[in-house]
């Protein structure tokens, strides 16, 4: 059997007219095609806690992490220190004062952050790690420096724990 080739049996029409750059051209910022040129910009969603929590958590803290006392600097957060959800973001849970503790350790620095994470189980007995079903308010967090359990409350200061809640 032969085949033949096809035949267009309407001419092409170009319906756009041809693109002078490439999309990656595009996202770097150097140009923009014409249908984003005077529309409104995307707003930006804030994916952290807030800085009023973020404060509220670094002050409880004392500026320094909660487990080794490293003291912290003010603008290292995420390469010497950072924010540690004792509940997971994962979990559903949001950027609560209670929920958050300073641990050193980050990007550009093994710390007591890393060392949470590692250690699961150790972190959970201090308190630094929680199960999806426990509430950061009804857990008691290990000070070791202090060798103190406290609660976290919602107004960022700690509860010490009673001796019959401790048994």
């Amino acid at each position: 059997m032969k085949r033949t080739p096809l035949q267009r049996k309407t001419p092409l029409v170009a319906k756009t007219g041809l693109r002078r750059s490439t999309p990656m051209q595009q996202k770097a910022g150097r140009e923009q095609p014409e249908a984003r040129k005077g529309a409104p910009r995307k707003v930006r969603v804030q994916l952290g806690p807030a800085a009023d929590v973020v404060a509220a958590v670094i002050e409880r803290e004392r500026e320094s992490c909660l487990i080794c006392g490293r003291g912290i600097g003010p603008d290292e957060r995420g390469r010497y220190w950072s924010l540690h959800h004792r509940l997971r973001r994962s979990q559903g849970v949001e950027h609560s004062v209670q929920n958050l503790v300073l641990l050193c350790g980050g990007a550009e620095h093994d710390g007591c952050h890393q060392r949470v994470h590692a250690e699961p189980e150790a972190a959970r007995q201090g308190g630094w790690l929680l199960r999806g079903r426990q509430h950061p308010l009804a857990i008691p967090v290990l000070i070791p420096l202090e060798n103190r359990l406290v609660y976290l409350g919602a107004d960022g200061l700690y509860r010490d724990v009673r001796k019959e809640d401790a048994s």
